[in-house]
């Protein structure tokens, strides 16, 4: 036999034996069943009545799945599939008693992906399931059935300005719909979510006086919940008595974590309607599922129900509304979230200190998921003031004094250390370390002397001496270091219902260094202000003192990563995001002193090695992630300064003994294609 015919035969070898693996095994190679797309459209043979099965995805319908594009989506770009949870009872067994009840409550991820349309001559049918699904997963979906197929709107432009169903265009035959199903009487939770859906999916002219009609009657969960839905829809009536209501705390079991999807259905285990009451209010203020469970188990991931009408409830009833909620309802895992919407009301309004207060309350409430969005603009508010606004002057809130305390009060202190000084901060914390000896700050402040000399006493014409007092280091308390809190860590929080009144503890050992920075900055300046010593050589022991210290006067809530935490964000004010870096950057801060004895000593022997030193300072700070985040010109800057000192150098100090590698990285920048960044 030659070679090629052996060759040959083992490829046909091969051939039948896979050949025989398939046969053996046909599904091997066989593509998943495919659901059907958006321009597929089936309908039951029977033409039955919609009914539970139609809910649970099983009847006449219309079917929409995006879980075969997601796979070949994945499939393109190369990630691995994603995985699908089998629902329960796929593999055969017998369903816990567990799931069983999670799947009559519609808890099934895999039906709800499935978008479904009841057609026009079946919505009427539909009343008697409205009045028994008590689940609030299956009653979105329902509203969903009812509603049909959205339609867009498409403005002028080609922009899609929205989308319409049955509510919108036939609301009053929508509400004899949700009547019906009321009038059948069905399950509590059933009737609450069709009297809440009421004000959520009709005009006011339809759903309000149906609503109305509650207030009256001898239930009195209907009447509350009638009342609570006028209300929070903007009735001014509904909203004075709800008002009134507030001013005695509800009883409901409120403090509830949820956290996920199975988390609601431990709401509904009592089947109070009370509990799940405060959630209603919200969704009618939102038109939208206050769970986003449910919208994204639809993959609708819609902030608003597709059904809900399109107005909204005005400002003034807004404002009063929330703090309402909030006292009707203490310790609701959803006060953090009301609270922020609240301080974001205030800063539209253009009402910062107020702002500021409700955004303190965000970070230190229930069940703290918004925690970090309330720390961001509390932080920005004040870092990103103004100088001279009251905001970096005094910003505790009256009228709960002892929330962030500490943390508003460290915002403060050094928003005056960058504008009047270390010296003015440090006089002021002298006073609050007097006052109040327990906060976490007046320890650092008592033991400022026990942290490391700060780098930079060693530079300018000679060190400073041993015996200088600068140089004194004491030992600490023996009192234990308290835990940690930054605000680096807040983003993977989980959900605590009964969160601390300080939403952030600093590291003392950083608090301990910034303050010990301070008190040498603010003593070097003041020698240099009487005139004690060399005012050249005090200068560069400031320059140098920024630039081996970090943290003289950086925030210690924040990090110096690429994604450094505790950036403020100019959304919250009309200043730039970069303008709060100009009295925290180290660099920034050491060019100043050394461009500054340059200008006032241009012959002492210091000149050059300050021009020196503000070159690298401009590398450094080109270098760092702070200026990386800001963008390409940021740097470019910082590129272009620095080769500006080289060359100022040279020119200026040819004799010197730095001119040499000044005029290396001159030239190295200089050099035929190399580009100096221009932007």
């Amino acid at each position: 036999m030659t070679r090629r015919s052996a060759w040959i035969g083992g490829v046909v070898v091969v051939g039948v034996a896979v050949a025989v693996c398939l046969l053996a095994k046909p599904d091997a190679l066989e593509a998943p069943e495919r659901p059907h797309g958006p321009a597929s459209e089936r309908t039951s043979g029977d033409g039955a009545p919609i009914g539970d099965s139609a809910v649970d995805g099983n009847s006449a319908v219309h079917r929409d799945s995006a879980s075969d594009h997601g796979r070949a989506r994945d499939a393109s770009a190369g990630r691995r599939p994603r995985q699908r949870r089998a629902p329960p009872g796929a593999s055969g067994r017998e369903l816990t008693p567990e799931e069983r009840r999670r799947d009559d409550a519609g808890w099934t991820p895999q039906l709800w992906r499935r978008r479904i349309f009841a057609k026009d001559a079946q919505v009427e049918g539909l009343a008697t399931e409205f009045a028994t699904n008590w689940g609030p997963q299956k009653f979105v979906r329902l509203i969903q059935l009812a509603g049909g197929r959205p339609e867009e709107i498409w403005g002028p432009d080609g922009t899609e300005q929205g989308v319409t169903t049955r509510f919108h265009r036939e609301p009053k035959r929508m509400a004899r719909l949700l009547e019906d199903a009321l009038a059948i009487g069905g399950d509590p939770l059933a009737r609450q979510s069709l009297i809440f859906h009421l004000a959520i999916d009709l005009p006011p002219d339809v759903g309000r006086p149906r609503l109305r009609r509650f207030l009256d009657r001898d239930d009195p969960d209907d009447a509350e919940d009638a009342l609570c839905a006028l209300a929070f829809a903007g009735d001014p009536d509904a909203l004075e008595r709800f008002v009134a209501l507030a001013q005695e705390p509800s009883t409901a079991l409120v403090r509830h974590e949820v956290h996920d999807p199975w988390d609601i259905l431990e709401l509904t285990r009592g089947r109070t309607r009370e509990a799940f009451r405060s959630y209603r209010c919200i969704e009618v203020l939102t038109r939208g599922p206050y769970f986003h469970e449910l919208g994204n188990w639809a993959e609708g991931h819609y902030l608003r129900f597709p059904t809900a009408h399109p107005g909204s409830t005005p400002t003034a009833a807004v404002e009063r509304l929330l703090p309402a909620w909030l006292d009707r309802y203490p310790g609701h895992p959803g006060s953090d979230d009301m609270a922020y919407r609240m301080a974001e009301l205030r800063l539209a309004q253009g009402r910062r200190m107020e702002a500021l207060h409700w955004a303190s309350r965000c970070a230190t409430y229930p069940d703290q998921d918004m925690r970090p969005a309330g720390l961001r603009m509390m932080i920005s508010l004040v870092e990103l003031a103004p100088p001279g606004d009251p905001l970096t002057a005094g910003t505790i809130d009256p009228a709960a004094p002892d929330r962030n305390r500490e943390f508003l009060t460290y915002l403060q202190l050094r928003r005056q250390a960058v504008d009047l000084g270390p010296g003015v901060a440090l006089a002021q914390l002298a006073e609050v370390a007097s006052a109040e000896p327990h906060l976490l700050l007046a320890r650092a402040y008592r033991e400022r002397w026990s942290a490391p000399v700060p780098r930079g006493l060693d530079s300018g014409t000679r060190p400073l001496s041993e015996s200088d007092p600068l140089r004194r280091v004491e030992a600490p308390d023996d009192d234990p270091v308290p835990s940690v809190r930054p605000v680096a860590s807040v983003w993977k929080d989980r959900p605590d219902m009964r969160p601390p009144q300080e939403c952030f503890r600093p590291s003392l050992h950083r608090l301990r260094r910034q303050l010990r920075a301070w008190e040498t900055l603010a003593e070097l300046q003041r020698r240099h202000s009487a005139g004690e010593g060399d005012a050249a050589d005090l200068l560069y022991k400031q320059g140098a003192l920024h630039y081996y210290e970090r943290d003289v006067l950086y925030p210690v809530y924040a990090t110096h990563t690429g994604n450094y935490s505790g950036r403020p964000t100019a959304r919250f004010t009309s200043r730039v995001e970069g303008d709060w870096l100009q009295g925290a950057l180290s660099w920034d801060l050491a060019i100043e002193r050394f461009e500054a004895l340059v200008r006032a000593h241009p012959s002492h022997a210091l000149a050059d090695d300050a021009l020196y030193s503000v070159a690298l300072a401009h590398v450094k700070a080109a270098d760092a992630s702070e200026i990386a985040v800001q963008g390409r010109e940021a740097r470019a800057r910082h590129v272009r300064a620095g080769l500006d000192a080289f060359e100022r150098l040279v020119a200026r100090y040819p004799q010197s003994s730095l001119a040499r590698a000044a005029g290396a990285a001159g030239r190295y920048w200089r050099a035929p294609g190399r580009k100096i960044p221009t932007r």
